[in-house]
C-alpha cells in the first residue's frame, strides 16, 4: 500500500473525531502504525485561554503537531474550538497505546511539549486562515524529545533492583508498566507487587 499522505510543503490540519465517552485518536494510532519514526508536540494553550480546565487538573493540550517520516506535518485540534484533549484517559491510555504500537512496529514514537504563544492559539482557534508558515518553526526549534518506549534512568534503576539483572533484558510488560507508571500515577512501591502478579 502506498504512504496515503503527501503534503507538498502544506499543513494537513485535521479535527480529531468525537469520542463516545474518551478521546478518539484512531487518526493518531494510524499514522503511528505507518511510520518507523515519529514526532509528536503536544501544545499547551495559553493559561488565561483555557482557565476552566485548570480548576479539574487536566493539561491543556489544545492541539496535537506530528512530522512523520516522509516530510509531512500534521496539525490536530478538537472540532470545537474550546475543547482540549486528555492523554491520560481511557485505559489503557493514549500514550501505553502509542507505546505498544511502537514496540510492535519497532519504531520510534518521540514525543515533546510546546507551550503556544497567544497569536499562534489564536490562528489554530480561529483554524481556516491557518498555514505551516504559522506553526512550523515548533517543529524546527530545539526541542528535547522523549522517546516512548524508553525509559529514565531513575526507573531503570528501580526496575533493575527489582529484578537484579540489567535493563537491556527487561520485558516487554515492563517497559509497559514504566507508561503506566508515568501515566496512572502509579507509586512506585507498587511496582514489586505488580511485576510478581504478572
Amino acid at each position: 500500500m502506498s504512504y496515503p499522505f503527501k503534503s507538498n510543503g502544506r499543513l494537513i490540519k485535521m479535527f480529531m473525531p468525537d469520542g463516545v465517552v474518551f478521546d478518539n485518536l484512531e487518526p493518531l494510532y494510524f499514522l503511528s502504525k505507518l511510520n518507523k519514526q515519529l514526532r509528536m508536540i503536544t501544545l499547551i494553550a495559553p493559561f488565561p485561554e483555557l482557565k476552566r480546565f485548570s480548576n479539574i487538573g487536566l493539561p491543556l493540550i489544545y492541539a496535537i503537531l506530528l512530522k512523520d517520516d516522509h516530510n509531512n506535518i500534521f496539525l490536530f485540534r478538537r472540532k470545537k474550538e474550546k475543547d482540549i484533549f486528555n492523554l491520560s484517559s481511557d485505559y489503557p491510555s493514549p500514550i501505553v497505546k502509542l507505546t505498544k504500537i511502537s514496540q510492535e512496529n519497532k519504531s520510534v514514537i518521540s514525543i515533546a511539549q510546546k507551550e503556544l504563544s497567544r497569536d499562534v492559539f489564536d490562528k489554530i482557534r480561529e483554524w481556516n486562515l491557518l498555514s505551516i508558515a504559522d506553526i512550523k518553526y515548533l517543529i524546527n526549534e530545539e526541542i528535547i524529545f522523549t522517546k516512548l518506549f524508553e525509559p529514565t534512568e531513575a526507573e531503570i534503576v528501580q526496575l533493575e533492583l527489582q529484578r537484579n539483572i540489567g535493563v537491556e533484558n527487561l520485558s516487554s510488560y515492563e517497559l509497559m508498566l514504566i507508561n503506566e507508571i508515568r501515566t496512572k500515577d502509579i507509586a512506585i512501591e507498587k511496582v514489586s507487587k505488580m511485576i510478581k502478579e504478572k
